[in-house]
């Protein structure tokens, strides 16, 4: 009997022990008693085009981000940004699992007039199957009083003095079309459209793969502008702000065979930047993109035609400063001649495509551009015949401006005393580097 007794008491504690394990959730902070309960359509992992009705949990700061846990609350983000009910600023929202959009129509997270202000932290986790067809389009009047129209896509259509982090993006699909002569196209993976007014705005920690952009434009509606890049399409900044993108890798295939805009900005990271009297950092970046264009389309109607890690880049008198940035960008296109450089060309260069300044020559305050450690090549091939040229010019800047450069060179391997830092970054691999 004594045993039995035993046996049961041991028993009874195993049961109490295993209820309490299934009690626990690693996620939920120890104050979870005072978290928002979850509405409902947050257990689905995989979306079904349902916006929920609130978050997870949490306050909104940083100790107690509001948690997202499902494809309809971030749905919910979207929604109370878009609306205008909410702008997140000085608020920080994370994503408390993996999120599957399931390939289903996304509206993107701002929609120009209204922009996400806040911080979004991914915790590491991932978003996949992210789609887009349907491109944000709206009038927007900038601080200096210029309005112009304007077309973003991407995850975030628009954040402004925001902070994005610590995320992976795996599976894009987007497609751009909808337009009218004369807008101003802005389209990445992750934003359309990073504006800093304020104070800064900080893109971190991101990794980008499996990520598909098309244009499919009309011959009688092509924007006048367009920037897409491999995680952000356009940065526009002033009044002595500060915009950084730092630890960055991203995958991407850019189709402009069946649509172009008169300006063409494409970017292995950024489409174009537009900084008045601030600075820009691009630090720690390993960007891969594969570039299709149909030059018999282009020919006699493109006016300017750019691409790089940058497309487009217009500096201040504050610093643009790019260090530690692997670029490799193969341009596909059917050439009308053997050389590959007949028209319209196609001005590729490794970090930057097109270099501008804002600020007067003989200005003593100027820093300009400052490149250090920046490598990599732009392959262009002849689909028709197979020909392959390697350019290595990193880029080409205005004359008479004051700039830096410290080890940098154009090159398909990464040369040995390249400077980039062994814990950030896996160099296993000299032709094809990468963030660990």
């Amino acid at each position: 009997m004594k045993k039995i007794a035993k046996a049961l008491t041991a028993m009874l504690l195993l049961s109490a022990l295993l209820t309490g394990c299934a009690k626990s959730d690693p996620e939920t902070p120890a104050d979870s008693t005072t978290a928002t309960a979850e509405p409902s359509g947050t257990t689905n992992r995989v979306w079904d085009g349902s916006v929920a009705s609130g978050f997870s949990g949490g306050s909104g700061t940083a100790e107690d981000p509001y948690r997202i846990r499902s494809a309809a609350e971030l749905a919910y983000l979207a929604e109370t940004v878009n609306s205008g009910k909410e702008t997140y600023s000085g608020k920080t929202v994370a994503l408390a699992q993996d999120i599957d959009l399931n390939q289903i129509e996304w509206t993107p997270i701002g929609d120009g007039i209204h922009a996400f202000m806040g911080n979004f932290n991914g915790n590491g986790h991932t978003i996949k199957n992210l789609k887009i067809s349907q491109t944000i389009r709206y009038s927007y009047e900038y601080p200096t009083g210029r309005k112009a129209v304007y077309c973003d896509s991407g995850l975030f259509a628009a954040v402004q003095d925001a902070s994005i982090q610590n995320m992976k993006i795996d599976g894009v699909a987007i497609q751009i079309s909808d337009t009218k002569s004369g807008d101003t196209h802005s389209v990445g993976v992750l934003c359309g459209t990073v504006r800093t007014y304020q104070s800064i705005s900080v893109i971190s920690n991101i990794a980008i793969k499996n990520a598909t952009i098309t244009a499919n434009f009309p011959a009688n509606r092509r924007p006048q502008w367009l920037s897409i890049g491999g995680v952000i399409g356009k940065v526009y900044a002033n009044n002595q702000t500060t915009t950084t993108i730092s630890l960055v890798e991203t995958d991407s295939t850019l189709s402009l065979e069946n649509g172009y805009g008169a300006n063409n900005y494409m970017g292995t990271v950024l489409g174009s930047s537009n900084m008045m009297d601030s600075t820009f950092r691009m630090e720690n970046c390993a960007a891969y993109q594969i570039l299709s264009v149909n030059p018999e389309q282009y020919y006699y109607t493109v006016t300017n035609n750019f691409s790089g890690a940058i497309g487009n880049a217009q500096a201040s008198a504050k610093p643009f400063t790019v260090k530690n940035v692997f670029s490799k960008a193969t341009l596909r296109k059917p050439a009308l001649d053997s050389t590959l450089t007949a028209p319209p060309a196609i001005v590729s260069h490794v970090i930057i495509g097109e270099a501008y300044y804002f600020v007067a020559q003989d200005d003593p305050a100027a820093v300009g551009y400052q490149f250090e450690n920046v490598f990599g090549c732009v392959v262009h091939t002849d689909s028709k015949a197979g020909g392959k040229q390697i350019l290595t010019d990193l880029y080409v800047l205005p004359e008479g401006h004051t700039f830096s450069q410290i080890n940098c060179c154009g090159c398909e391997v990464l040369p040995e005393n390249h400077g980039l830092d062994a814990t950030i970054w896996n160099l296993t691999d000299l032709e094809n580097p990468r963030l660990k």
